[in-house]
């Protein structure tokens, strides 16, 4: 079939960590390096149309927001969002297809002049380096070009429930528009559908009845006969699993033609898009043009711009510096704030900053995983259940620094210093908690 690549191309260009996961499935553990497991993908692949999909393990991420509010008690919020997992041979199934059709989306994005304007879920190098680009260099080249404009309008939105919202009739016709003719490979086809009509176990339902353990003790019985009865399917006509190898690329592709409907109906306006998060850099007359046409545009995908997550914000000159002199929401209303917020970071026309949010979650997991570190700390460790890497501290810290390296931002060296200042005085309160008979002087 035409769609066949080189299976050692594909796994040649996989980083160290994606050629083997550990997290719990159906199914065993499947490394890449060793040949029989290798071998065992390849051939689930070359008999893709009879290969059987096993349902995805469903988590739900939590995350508890704050939402501060002058002269008011913040608003708390909880964020839930499903991560769907799939099985260990279905994941490096996906992850070759995701390879194979990235070299059409990337011929795409090339001949439109899209290349910098997609961000999310692709591989961008550092002009002259091997390295890749992150989130840091995404923001950073943003801020770079509001403080080389000068006067200008800026807006950042939301996709409301992005991956859930994804039409199926839209994105197959995506897909198409990728291809001469609009053919698509028929073992695509079955890919595909696998991630439409897709199934999935919750994961409590996963853990609490030893599924794992009731397959592997009655291997004689098919899988699907052990656990028909926890099974869920997607019988919508939209949505997509968020957390497959292959669904960041399908959600760029759904995306493509507004993408490129953008870029040829407003040449003149600055647009980048990371995943569901919008930006849009303008003057000021282009401004309300621009909003009603995302809309519409937005609209006409059967998706919905969040409106508590528009912001439009107004940099100018106040004693000959560049600032973010107002901002509003999607309605016109003002705020209280002068900054731009994007993936992450803070931006005032003067400083860059970490986001408040993010701070305070790279503190928090730091001071956790230095606990659980150290002696005597046990109770402590069972009450806020560290994750087990604990050389966490170390890599947030250095995402502290490369962010100051990438912005060269004075503001984020105050944020550094004060990031380590207070690790270690609530590492030192924590075990004050613990043993009041710690010996603080040794920290």
């Amino acid at each position: 079939m035409r769609f066949f690549m080189s299976f050692i191309q594909w796994k040649e260009q996989l980083k160290e960590e994606k050629k083997v996961k550990k997290y719990q499935h159906l199914d065993r553990s499947i490394n890449l390096d060793l040949k029989n497991d290798f071998q065992e993908v390849v051939d689930a692949i070359k008999n893709i149309t009879n290969h059987s999909f096993l349902p995805f393990i469903k988590r739900i991420s939590r995350k508890t927001r704050f939402k501060h509010r002058t002269n008011k008690l913040p608003v708390r919020t909880l964020k839930l969002r499903p991560i769907m997992y799939a099985s260990h041979l279905d994941s490096h199934v996906y992850s070759y297809f995701n390879y194979c059709l990235s070299l059409e989306y990337e011929k795409k994005l090339k001949e439109c002049e899209l290349s910098n304007v997609v961000l999310a879920y692709r591989s961008i190098k550092i002009p002259e380096s091997s390295e890749g680009k992150c989130n840091i260099h995404f923001a950073s080249e943003v801020f770079n070009y509001i403080s080389n404009r000068g006067m200008c309008v800026v807006i950042t939105q939301d996709i409301k429930g992005f991956f859930d919202e994804i039409s199926h009739k839209f994105l197959f016709q995506g897909i198409k528009e990728l291809y001469e003719g609009g053919w698509i490979d028929s073992s695509l086809v079955k890919v595909l559908h696998s991630l439409t009509a897709f199934k999935y176990i919750n994961y409590d339902d996963f853990r609490k009845n030893h599924l794992k353990q009731l397959i592997e003790s009655k291997k004689e019985i098919p899988i699907y006969k052990l656990i028909k009865q926890y099974v869920h399917k997607n019988k919508s006509s939209k949505g997509i699993p968020q957390g497959s190898p292959l669904s960041g690329l399908l959600a760029n592709i759904y995306m493509l033609s507004f993408d490129m409907e953008i870029r040829r109906e407003f040449p003149a306006v600055f647009y980048r898009r990371y995943s569901d998060d919008l930006i849009f850099i303008c003057d000021e007359e282009l401004k309300d043009n621009l909003l009603a046409s995302i809309e519409e545009k937005i609209s006409h995908r059967d998706l919905s711009i969040q409106p508590t997550k528009t912001f439009i914000a107004k940099f100018g000159y106040a004693n000959s510096m560049l600032k973010c002199v107002q901002v509003s929401d999607g309605n016109g209303v003002k705020n209280n704030r002068d900054y731009i917020d994007f993936l992450g970071f803070e931006y005032n026309g003067q400083t860059t900053h970490f986001r408040k949010n993010t701070y305070q979650k790279l503190l928090k997991k730091s001071v956790i995983n230095r606990i659980s570190r150290k002696k005597n700390s046990t109770k402590l460790i069972k009450r806020i259940k560290p994750k087990k890497d604990t050389l966490k501290h170390r890599n947030r810290s250095n995402y502290l620094m490369k962010a100051i390296e990438v912005t060269k931002s004075d503001g984020m060296r105050i944020q550094l210093n004060k990031f380590n200042r207070k690790v270690k005085e609530k590492f030192k309160k924590s075990l004050c908690h613990i043993n009041p008979n710690n010996n603080l002087k040794k920290l």
